[in-house]
């Protein structure tokens, strides 16, 4: 239960970085108990019968942590790539690729 309120609340960071308007306001992060275990219940009922559902189901699983990961660093690398999109421009010198012999 505890996996699919996570990744509830990693959807909605993803959201928060996308749209910044809606920044700490929850959509999905806000599910409680029994909406999670509502999902568990079909989503475990529905891989019982599919292969390709207990696959994804599995699946979900196996990539919590990256999920975790992700969303530590992906607002870091965000806001490092802002940073450097706001920064000055530098003029560059152009490339020599021959060293001049004088």
């Amino acid at each position: 239960m505890e996996a699919i309120k996570d990744d509830f609340h990693y959807l909605d960071e993803a959201l928060w970085l996308r749209c910044p308007q809606i920044k700490d306001e929850d959509i999905w992060g806000n599910v409680d108990e029994d909406e999670c275990q509502a999902l568990a219940k079909l989503l475990l009922k529905k891989a019982r019968r599919s292969p390709i559902a207990a696959s994804v189901v599995r699946t979900a699983i196996d990539t919590h942590d990256y999920l975790v990961v992700g969303a530590l660093f992906v607002p870091r690398i965000h806001r490092t790539v802002q940073a450097l999109r706001a920064a000055p421009k530098r003029e560059r010198k152009p490339l020599k690729l021959v060293r001049s012999m004088e």
